[in-house]
């Protein structure tokens, strides 16, 4: 029996000033509330490319009118593929 937890699913990849590129997290969402006492934090994901593209589209539009000497004003977001992988830890017997 196979226990894993694979899903495709898109993530927001943010590129800064410098061109370092990172996955973002939940925090980036205001909205988001856990689920449940000790949720660990996670990355930002969509079940389709189309709901990422359209998260990125709103960030673009809300840095954009920061003024020019503000760095989040050049923060890129692109739409990325992911995949979240869950596999059973192999443990020791107690």
């Amino acid at each position: 029996m196979n226990n894993d937890w694979n899903r495709k699913l898109w993530g927001v990849q943010l590129t800064v000033s410098d061109k370092s590129t990172r996955l973002i997290g939940q925090s980036w969402d205001h909205i988001h509330v856990c689920r449940h006492d000790g949720e660990p934090p996670r990355a930002m994901l969509f079940e389709t490319r189309r709901q990422a593209r359209m998260w990125c589209k709103a960030k673009h539009a809300q840095y954009a009118d920061r003024p020019v000497y503000d760095l989040c004003r050049e923060w890129r977001f692109r739409a990325v593929r992911v995949v979240e992988t869950v596999t059973i830890a192999k443990s020791k017997s107690v």
